[in-house]
């Protein structure tokens, strides 16, 4: 679970970065839109993924 929660981190910084990037004119804006877009899609899909291993691990009330 901490490699998941390390990426998570990781992924936030990356979407930090990206928005920096736009906000400079370094990346257009499609660019930064496609990247942005998966960026997010993964920061989801590895929250969902530590969460179920929280509670699973009885870390997280499931109420």
């Amino acid at each position: 679970m901490a490699k998941f929660s390390i990426a998570r981190k990781e992924m936030a910084e990356t979407i930090y970065w990206l928005e920096l990037l736009r906000r400079t004119e370094f990346l257009s804006e499609k660019e930064f839109s496609s990247m942005n877009e998966d960026a997010v899609a993964l920061m989801k899909m590895l929250s969902a993924t530590v969460i179920t291993m929280q509670k699973r691990l009885g870390r997280i009330d499931c109420n």
